[in-house]
Protein backbone atom coordinates (compact mmCIF):
# COMPACT_ATOMS: atom_id res chain seq x y z
CA UNK A 1 0.00 0.00 0.00
CA UNK A 2 1.72 3.14 -0.78
CA UNK A 3 0.82 6.53 -3.17
CA UNK A 4 3.26 9.06 -4.34
CA UNK A 5 3.36 12.93 -5.55
CA UNK A 6 5.39 14.87 -7.72
CA UNK A 7 6.91 18.12 -8.21
CA UNK A 8 8.25 19.15 -11.28
CA UNK A 9 11.35 21.98 -11.18
CA UNK A 10 10.87 22.77 -14.51
CA UNK A 11 9.95 25.93 -15.19
CA UNK A 12 7.81 24.73 -18.70
CA UNK A 13 6.63 21.99 -16.75
CA UNK A 14 2.48 22.08 -16.95
CA UNK A 15 2.26 21.89 -12.81
CA UNK A 16 -2.06 20.63 -13.17
CA UNK A 17 -0.29 17.78 -15.21
CA UNK A 18 1.54 16.40 -12.30
CA UNK A 19 0.27 13.55 -11.29
CA UNK A 20 -0.97 11.93 -7.65
CA UNK A 21 -1.02 8.57 -7.07
CA UNK A 22 -3.23 7.13 -4.64
CA UNK A 23 -3.89 4.54 -3.57
CA UNK A 24 -1.20 1.87 -5.21
CA UNK A 25 -2.02 -1.48 -3.91
CA UNK A 26 0.22 -4.64 -4.79
CA UNK A 27 -0.80 -7.62 -3.84
CA UNK A 28 1.16 -11.15 -4.27
CA UNK A 29 0.01 -14.71 -3.85
CA UNK A 30 2.37 -17.81 -4.33
CA UNK A 31 0.22 -21.19 -3.89
CA UNK A 32 2.62 -24.31 -2.35
CA UNK A 33 4.57 -26.79 -4.48
CA UNK A 34 2.06 -29.19 -5.89
CA UNK A 35 1.53 -32.11 -8.56
CA UNK A 36 5.35 -31.94 -10.79
CA UNK A 37 6.63 -29.20 -9.08
CA UNK A 38 3.77 -26.80 -10.40
CA UNK A 39 2.27 -23.79 -8.18
CA UNK A 40 0.17 -20.84 -8.78
CA UNK A 41 1.03 -17.13 -8.68
CA UNK A 42 -1.22 -14.15 -8.96
CA UNK A 43 -0.39 -10.50 -8.68
CA UNK A 44 -3.05 -7.69 -8.17
CA UNK A 45 -2.76 -4.24 -8.30
CA UNK A 46 -4.80 -1.36 -8.09
CA UNK A 47 -4.10 1.98 -8.88
CA UNK A 48 -5.28 5.52 -9.49
CA UNK A 49 -3.54 8.60 -10.76
CA UNK A 50 -4.91 11.79 -10.41
CA UNK A 51 -4.40 15.45 -12.14
CA UNK A 52 -5.55 18.24 -10.95
CA UNK A 53 -7.21 19.89 -13.95
CA UNK A 54 -7.10 17.14 -16.34
CA UNK A 55 -7.68 13.44 -16.56
CA UNK A 56 -8.16 10.37 -13.62
CA UNK A 57 -7.00 7.07 -13.89
CA UNK A 58 -8.12 4.03 -12.11
CA UNK A 59 -6.64 0.87 -12.78
CA UNK A 60 -7.16 -2.75 -11.52
CA UNK A 61 -4.85 -5.42 -12.47
CA UNK A 62 -4.58 -9.18 -12.29
CA UNK A 63 -1.74 -11.52 -13.69
CA UNK A 64 -2.09 -15.36 -13.16
CA UNK A 65 -0.11 -17.77 -13.99
CA UNK A 66 0.46 -21.74 -13.55
CA UNK A 67 4.17 -22.40 -12.79
CA UNK A 68 6.31 -25.21 -13.04
CA UNK A 69 9.93 -25.38 -12.28
CA UNK A 70 12.00 -28.75 -12.49
CA UNK A 71 15.96 -29.72 -12.39
CA UNK A 72 15.61 -32.93 -14.21
CA UNK A 73 18.16 -35.33 -14.03
CA UNK A 74 20.60 -34.64 -16.87
CA UNK A 75 20.70 -31.03 -15.12
CA UNK A 76 18.96 -28.91 -17.47
CA UNK A 77 16.89 -26.53 -15.70
CA UNK A 78 13.18 -26.06 -16.86
CA UNK A 79 10.70 -23.59 -16.40
CA UNK A 80 7.37 -22.71 -17.38
CA UNK A 81 4.57 -20.72 -17.01
CA UNK A 82 0.84 -20.40 -18.69
CA UNK A 83 -1.53 -17.64 -17.69
CA UNK A 84 -3.21 -14.31 -18.89
CA UNK A 85 -2.55 -10.50 -17.58
CA UNK A 86 -6.09 -8.99 -17.20
CA UNK A 87 -6.64 -4.92 -17.19
CA UNK A 88 -10.00 -2.85 -16.29
CA UNK A 89 -10.08 0.77 -16.92
CA UNK A 90 -11.93 3.66 -15.24
CA UNK A 91 -11.26 6.52 -17.40
CA UNK A 92 -12.57 10.46 -16.81
CA UNK A 93 -11.04 12.92 -18.86
CA UNK A 94 -8.81 11.00 -20.82
CA UNK A 95 -7.73 12.65 -24.16
CA UNK A 96 -6.86 9.74 -26.57
CA UNK A 97 -6.43 9.78 -30.31
CA UNK A 98 -8.35 13.46 -30.02
CA UNK A 99 -10.93 12.34 -28.23
CA UNK A 100 -11.79 12.86 -24.26
CA UNK A 101 -12.75 9.57 -22.86
CA UNK A 102 -14.96 8.93 -20.13
CA UNK A 103 -15.41 5.38 -20.34
CA UNK A 104 -14.62 2.28 -19.49
CA UNK A 105 -12.39 -0.67 -21.26
CA UNK A 106 -10.58 -4.16 -20.57
CA UNK A 107 -8.75 -5.95 -22.17
CA UNK A 108 -6.42 -9.33 -21.12
CA UNK A 109 -3.07 -11.07 -22.45
CA UNK A 110 -2.82 -14.76 -22.54
CA UNK A 111 0.71 -16.01 -22.16
CA UNK A 112 2.75 -18.85 -22.32
CA UNK A 113 6.60 -18.85 -21.65
CA UNK A 114 9.52 -21.14 -21.52
CA UNK A 115 12.61 -20.94 -19.91
CA UNK A 116 15.63 -23.60 -20.08
CA UNK A 117 19.13 -23.89 -18.86
CA UNK A 118 21.77 -25.68 -18.60
CA UNK A 119 24.88 -25.14 -16.44
CA UNK A 120 28.11 -26.35 -17.06
CA UNK A 121 30.54 -26.79 -14.21
CA UNK A 122 34.20 -26.64 -14.10
CA UNK A 123 35.70 -26.81 -10.79
CA UNK A 124 39.53 -24.97 -10.89
CA UNK A 125 42.39 -25.30 -8.61
CA UNK A 126 40.93 -22.70 -6.38
CA UNK A 127 37.69 -21.55 -7.87
CA UNK A 128 34.54 -22.99 -9.69
CA UNK A 129 33.53 -21.74 -12.81
CA UNK A 130 29.71 -22.21 -14.23
CA UNK A 131 28.69 -21.57 -17.97
CA UNK A 132 24.89 -21.44 -19.03
CA UNK A 133 23.42 -21.70 -22.10
CA UNK A 134 19.73 -20.01 -21.36
CA UNK A 135 17.14 -19.98 -24.22
CA UNK A 136 13.47 -19.02 -23.46
CA UNK A 137 10.24 -18.19 -25.72
CA UNK A 138 7.43 -16.42 -25.22
CA UNK A 139 4.28 -17.30 -26.66
CA UNK A 140 0.66 -14.58 -27.38
CA UNK A 141 -1.33 -13.12 -29.54
CA UNK A 142 -0.31 -9.67 -31.46
CA UNK A 143 -2.50 -7.00 -29.73
CA UNK A 144 -1.66 -3.55 -31.12
CA UNK A 145 -1.73 0.03 -28.57
CA UNK A 146 -4.97 0.87 -28.24
CA UNK A 147 -4.87 4.79 -28.00
CA UNK A 148 -8.23 5.27 -25.91
CA UNK A 149 -6.00 3.53 -23.14
CA UNK A 150 -3.32 5.77 -21.34
CA UNK A 151 0.13 4.40 -20.76
CA UNK A 152 1.47 5.55 -17.13
CA UNK A 153 3.53 3.38 -16.07
CA UNK A 154 5.67 1.91 -19.14
CA UNK A 155 6.93 4.88 -20.82
CA UNK A 156 10.43 4.30 -20.04
CA UNK A 157 11.37 1.11 -22.27
CA UNK A 158 14.76 0.50 -23.21
CA UNK A 159 16.12 -3.61 -23.76
CA UNK A 160 18.40 -4.38 -21.45
CA UNK A 161 20.11 -7.37 -19.86
CA UNK A 162 18.08 -7.72 -16.77
CA UNK A 163 15.00 -7.59 -18.69
CA UNK A 164 15.22 -9.25 -22.20
CA UNK A 165 14.52 -12.92 -20.69
CA UNK A 166 11.53 -11.97 -19.01
CA UNK A 167 8.06 -12.56 -20.19
CA UNK A 168 7.16 -9.04 -20.24
CA UNK A 169 10.35 -6.46 -20.80
CA UNK A 170 7.99 -3.32 -20.00
CA UNK A 171 8.51 -2.07 -16.51
CA UNK A 172 4.52 -1.38 -16.08
CA UNK A 173 0.86 -3.30 -17.20
CA UNK A 174 -0.32 -0.61 -19.37
CA UNK A 175 1.44 -1.65 -22.71
CA UNK A 176 0.86 -5.56 -23.43
CA UNK A 177 4.13 -6.83 -24.34
CA UNK A 178 2.70 -9.06 -26.69
CA UNK A 179 3.71 -11.38 -30.07
CA UNK A 180 6.10 -14.71 -30.13
CA UNK A 181 10.09 -13.82 -29.70
CA UNK A 182 12.62 -16.01 -28.97
CA UNK A 183 15.49 -14.83 -26.76
CA UNK A 184 18.65 -16.68 -26.23
CA UNK A 185 22.37 -16.26 -24.42
CA UNK A 186 24.58 -17.25 -22.11
CA UNK A 187 25.74 -16.59 -18.46
CA UNK A 188 29.64 -17.17 -17.21
CA UNK A 189 29.77 -17.16 -13.42
CA UNK A 190 33.01 -17.79 -11.41
CA UNK A 191 32.96 -18.41 -7.84
CA UNK A 192 36.15 -18.16 -5.61
CA UNK A 193 36.07 -19.51 -1.96
CA UNK A 194 31.89 -19.37 -2.15
CA UNK A 195 31.90 -16.07 -3.23
CA UNK A 196 31.12 -14.92 -6.94
CA UNK A 197 34.07 -13.16 -8.30
CA UNK A 198 32.98 -12.57 -11.97
CA UNK A 199 29.72 -12.57 -13.54
CA UNK A 200 29.39 -12.56 -17.85
CA UNK A 201 25.82 -12.41 -19.46
CA UNK A 202 25.19 -11.68 -23.04
CA UNK A 203 22.06 -12.09 -25.10
CA UNK A 204 19.96 -11.38 -28.18
CA UNK A 205 16.12 -11.78 -29.17
CA UNK A 206 14.50 -12.76 -32.13
CA UNK A 207 10.57 -11.55 -32.69
CA UNK A 208 8.40 -13.23 -34.88
CA UNK A 209 6.20 -9.89 -35.03
CA UNK A 210 5.60 -6.40 -36.16
CA UNK A 211 4.98 -4.12 -33.36
CA UNK A 212 4.20 -0.30 -32.93
CA UNK A 213 4.56 -0.49 -29.03
CA UNK A 214 8.58 0.01 -28.55
CA UNK A 215 9.92 3.25 -28.49
CA UNK A 216 11.98 4.42 -31.71
CA UNK A 217 15.85 3.05 -30.83
CA UNK A 218 14.39 1.07 -27.90
CA UNK A 219 16.40 -2.04 -29.09
CA UNK A 220 13.70 -3.75 -30.15
CA UNK A 221 12.72 -4.63 -33.67
CA UNK A 222 10.96 -6.86 -36.04
CA UNK A 223 13.50 -9.81 -36.28
CA UNK A 224 16.88 -10.05 -34.57
CA UNK A 225 17.41 -7.24 -31.88
CA UNK A 226 20.22 -5.42 -30.36
CA UNK A 227 22.71 -7.64 -28.41
CA UNK A 228 22.71 -7.06 -24.85
CA UNK A 229 25.12 -7.75 -22.03
CA UNK A 230 26.72 -7.16 -19.15
CA UNK A 231 29.94 -7.58 -17.03
CA UNK A 232 30.39 -7.82 -13.55
CA UNK A 233 33.42 -7.97 -11.01
CA UNK A 234 33.35 -8.49 -7.12
CA UNK A 235 35.86 -7.55 -5.87
CA UNK A 236 37.77 -9.27 -2.28
CA UNK A 237 36.25 -5.95 0.01
CA UNK A 238 32.07 -5.03 -0.59
CA UNK A 239 33.25 -3.05 -3.61
CA UNK A 240 32.16 -4.07 -7.48
CA UNK A 241 32.76 -2.65 -11.06
CA UNK A 242 30.20 -3.09 -13.62
CA UNK A 243 29.95 -2.73 -17.28
CA UNK A 244 26.67 -2.84 -18.98
CA UNK A 245 26.26 -2.45 -22.59
CA UNK A 246 23.65 -2.66 -25.52
CA UNK A 247 25.37 -3.31 -29.51
CA UNK A 248 24.12 -3.07 -32.81
CA UNK A 249 23.68 -6.12 -34.24
CA UNK A 250 25.00 -5.46 -37.61
CA UNK A 251 28.30 -3.81 -36.85
CA UNK A 252 28.07 -3.97 -32.95
CA UNK A 253 28.73 -0.36 -32.29
CA UNK A 254 27.62 0.61 -28.98
CA UNK A 255 24.24 2.09 -28.78
CA UNK A 256 24.32 2.74 -24.65
CA UNK A 257 27.21 1.84 -22.42
CA UNK A 258 26.86 2.24 -18.66
CA UNK A 259 30.12 1.61 -16.29
CA UNK A 260 29.13 1.69 -12.39
CA UNK A 261 31.30 1.34 -9.25
CA UNK A 262 30.05 0.24 -5.74
CA UNK A 263 31.88 0.37 -2.70
CA UNK A 264 31.97 0.73 1.41
CA UNK A 265 29.89 -1.33 3.82
CA UNK A 266 27.22 -2.98 5.03
CA UNK A 267 25.84 0.11 6.39
CA UNK A 268 27.58 2.80 4.25
CA UNK A 269 27.05 2.36 0.72
CA UNK A 270 28.59 4.82 -2.20
CA UNK A 271 28.02 4.22 -6.06
CA UNK A 272 29.02 6.25 -8.98
CA UNK A 273 27.33 6.04 -12.79
CA UNK A 274 28.70 6.75 -15.90
CA UNK A 275 26.13 6.56 -18.81
CA UNK A 276 26.95 6.93 -22.65
CA UNK A 277 23.93 6.75 -24.87
CA UNK A 278 23.86 7.71 -28.90
CA UNK A 279 19.98 7.42 -29.27
CA UNK A 280 18.53 9.27 -25.54
CA UNK A 281 15.15 10.81 -25.57
CA UNK A 282 15.81 14.19 -24.10
CA UNK A 283 13.33 17.42 -24.48
CA UNK A 284 11.62 15.68 -26.74
CA UNK A 285 14.78 15.23 -29.02
CA UNK A 286 16.69 12.27 -29.98
CA UNK A 287 20.61 12.71 -29.41
CA UNK A 288 23.75 11.50 -27.77
CA UNK A 289 24.18 12.24 -24.16
CA UNK A 290 26.83 11.63 -21.28
CA UNK A 291 25.38 11.23 -17.79
CA UNK A 292 27.61 10.82 -14.25
CA UNK A 293 24.66 9.89 -10.97
CA UNK A 294 26.24 9.16 -8.10
CA UNK A 295 24.36 8.28 -4.90
CA UNK A 296 24.84 7.73 -0.98
CA UNK A 297 23.25 5.51 1.17
CA UNK A 298 23.39 4.97 4.94
CA UNK A 299 21.68 2.23 6.45
CA UNK A 300 20.72 1.68 9.56
CA UNK A 301 19.43 -1.18 11.46
CA UNK A 302 17.01 -1.86 14.69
Amino acid sequence: LGGYAFQDLREEAAKDQTPIIAPLIKMHYQSYKGLWGGYITNDAQILNVHRKYSSRVSRLSNDFNVNFNEILASGFNVYMSAGALVNAYNLSNFVGNKKTINSNYMRALPRLYMKGSYPLIKSLSTAKLIVSPIISTVVSPNISKNPYIPNEDSQDFELSASNIMLPSRFPGKDIFDSGTRLNYGIEVKLFEKGAQRLNIFLAQSYSFSMRDIYPTNSGVRKGFSDYVGRLKFHFWNESSLAYSFRLQPNNFKPRLSQVTFATGTKKLRFSADYIYSTHMFFNQLIESRHQIITSFKDIYYF
